[in-house]
């Protein structure tokens, strides 16, 4: 028997609900949470935002964010972490809702070899504004690149 989902536990075939949900709205940039690994979190409440969040997710360009009915709306948020130069973006593809959790699909974006880029440290991340679930944790991140 499997005790904990996220330690290696095998998915037993047929006997799980996957559900994409739909995304509402996404925002994104270059500076996000100042943090070196990829992170990704599904927000509930404003109460789980981090404090930083009004410089970063809800900006002018996102009215969508800026007033989220979280009593029908979740966020899902990933960030890249530490990036050595500008140009690096992300961009979320897919959220499905499962009986683990939400698996994320996202795209990494970087430079083209030779492009110009600012010598700046970044920190790219991308947002998703998606119907509300019941999960509670990004049980699976997939990133891929963008050729």
């Amino acid at each position: 028997m499997c005790i904990g989902t996220l330690i290696g536990c095998s998915k037993p075939q047929g006997l799980y609900i996957r559900s994409e949900l739909q995304i509402l709205a996404v925002n994104s940039g270059q500076v996000g949470p100042q943090v070196t690994q990829p992170i990704a979190r599904v927000y509930k409440s404003p109460d789980d935002l981090p404090a930083s969040a009004g410089q970063w997710l809800i900006t002018a360009e996102s009215a969508d964010f800026a007033f989220v009915d979280w009593s029908r709306r979740d966020v899902v948020a990933v960030t890249l972490g530490q990036k050595p130069t500008s140009g690096f973006g992300i961009r979320i593809d897919r959220v499905v809702a499962t009986d683990w959790g939400l698996e994320v699909d996202v795209t990494e974006i970087a430079p083209r070899p030779g492009q110009q880029v600012a010598q700046v440290v970044t920190h790219p991340w991308a947002a998703a504004l998606v119907f509300k679930s019941d999960n509670t944790v990004i049980s699976q991140l997939n990133i891929s690149r963008a050729r």
